[in-house]
């Protein structure tokens, strides 16, 4: 069995990386994360005052800007886009797991079935 607490899939990163490779999302995507564990690491590991709005923290928010393709409204200040940029990585998230779980699960008869109901009813 594969440790997830060392090698090659230890880090936040390397499993970022992997979906990508793995086609799972797209660049934008995968950079939307990077930014998003970056800031957390600045958090996490920086002894300093800081702030969302910290000249550092901002330029790392970089990777969200393909945000504003999805959004209708454009948001205020770094603590709102950070938020918009989690929210949008855990939905996206939570619907490739779905998606790949129903794609692993064969489809049992009475789903056939009601497909087939579905297909036939009118719309």
């Amino acid at each position: 069995m594969v440790s997830l607490t060392t090698g090659p899939l230890a880090t936040f990163s390397a499993k970022i990386d992997l979906g990508f490779l793995l086609g799972l999302y797209r660049e934008e995507f995968a950079k939307m994360l990077h930014s998003i564990r970056e800031m957390r690491n600045k958090f996490a590991h920086d002894v300093g005052p800081l702030t969302l709005e910290s000249n550092e923290v901002k330029a790392k928010a970089a990777g969200f800007e393909f945000l504003d393709t999805y959004n209708y409204f454009r948001r205020k200040n770094a603590r709102d886009v950070f938020i918009s940029a989690c929210e949008f990585a855990l939905g996206g998230l939570y619907t490739i797991r779905i998606y790949k779980q129903r794609l692993a699960r064969p489809l049992e008869e009475d789903d056939a079935q009601g497909d087939a109901e579905r297909a036939d009813s009118p719309r």
